[in-house]
C-alpha cells in the first residue's frame, strides 16, 4: 500500500481526531499549526494527537492577598490512550496480535507529550496526550504488515 491510500483510508480518523478534540485543536492554532481541512493537506509529517487528559495544576490563586495558590493531581485521570491509532489499526490491519501492537507503537515512535496552560491568579492547569507523526505510523506498519 502506498502513503497515498494510506492516507485516503485513514482520512476519516485522522479529521475526527483533529475535530474532536477541541481543547488540543485551540493549543495548536495558538502555535501556527492549523486543522486539516482536507485530504491532500496530510502528509508525513502530519500528527496524529490523542485526547487529553488533565493531570493536575495549580489552584487557589486570587487577587490580593487572597491568594494563596496550591499545586494538586488529579487523583482520578482518564487513561491516557491514542484511541484514534486504534480505530486506524482497525482499518488497515485488523488482525494485528497484542505483541505487534507493541512493537508497532515503539517502532513508530508514538510518544507522550504534555503541556500546561496558564491561567490568571497563577493558576494552571497540566495536560498529557499521546502523539505520532503519520509517516512514521505509514513506516512501521509496512515493515511490520
Amino acid at each position: 500500500m502506498e502513503f497515498t491510500e494510506f492516507v485516503a483510508k485513514i482520512y476519516p480518523v485522522v479529521k475526527d481526531s483533529l475535530k474532536n478534540h477541541d481543547k488540543t485543536k485551540r493549543f495548536w492554532e495558538g502555535r501556527g499549526v492549523t486543522p486539516i481541512k482536507n485530504i491532500s493537506e496530510v502528509t508525513r509529517e502530519t500528527e496524529l494527537r490523542g485526547s487529553e487528559v488533565s493531570t493536575g495544576g495549580t489552584s487557589g490563586g486570587g487577587y490580593g492577598e487572597d491568594s494563596n495558590p496550591r499545586p494538586y493531581v488529579n487523583d482520578n485521570p482518564e487513561p491516557i490512550e491514542l484511541v484514534e491509532l486504534d480505530r486506524i489499526l482497525e482499518l488497515v490491519w485488523p488482525e494485528i496480535t497484542y505483541l505487534q501492537y507493541k512493537a508497532l507503537v515503539r517502532e513508530a515512535g508514538v510518544k507522550t507529550e504534555s503541556y500546561t496552560q496558564n491561567e490568571y491568579y497563577g493558576n494552571s492547569t497540566n495536560y498529557v496526550y499521546m502523539t505520532v507523526k503519520l509517516g512514521e505510523l505509514y513506516k512501521a506498519i509496512c515493515l511490520r504488515g
